[in-house]
């Protein structure tokens, strides 16, 4: 019987009535429960319950600061979307240098986009940007990071220094 120890939270962060371990019948119930009833749902909730992950999803909105019309910036920005991660959108005007704004400074010295700002946390470059989320939100991003595989993780992480080196070399 597979039993996990969980922390006692659901897929929106809501604390359960019950923490300590759950068999994997008891997992599909509350998942079915939380409205959760499809495969990638399934196990995105129960790697949400592994040691380690537990509970751990913020609650808290992200901030993306990009371009609404740049490619880079629009993979962040439908990732947030398709996990399901809370965010607001910033739009920041280039050819109006709006990213060199001391506003826009007092969040990214560098002045480049995508930028994220989650709390009092900001973080640029999209490839680590992509990286912080899925440890800021491992339950919600699981289903898109290897869902816990370290070697899948690599992969995915290689794929990513791949993109940008590639694109540098131009």
């Amino acid at each position: 019987v597979l039993a996990i120890e969980c922390a006692g939270f659901n897929h929106e962060g809501s604390e359960l009535r019950r923490t300590g371990s759950m068999d994997a019948a008891e997992i599909v119930r509350v998942a079915a429960e939380n409205g959760l009833d499809d495969r990638e749902s399934l196990v995105s909730f129960t790697l949400g319950f592994a040691s380690g992950a537990a509970g751990r999803d913020s609650t808290e909105p992200v901030h993306l600061y990009g371009m609404a019309d740049s490619i880079i910036c629009a993979g962040i920005w439908a990732f947030l979307i398709d996990a399901k991660i809370p965010f607001e959108f910033h739009n920041v005007n280039i050819f109006q240098d709006e990213h060199l704004t001391q506003d826009f400074q007092d969040i990214n010295i560098y002045h480049t986009l995508p930028t994220i700002k989650h709390g009092s946390y900001a973080l640029h470059e999209s490839s680590a940007i992509l990286r912080y989320l899925c440890r800021a939100f491992p339950t919600a991003t699981s289903k898109f990071y290897g869902n816990g595989d370290i070697q899948v993780q690599g992969f995915i992480d290689a794929a990513l220094d791949e993109r940008q080196i590639g694109l540098r070399s131009v």
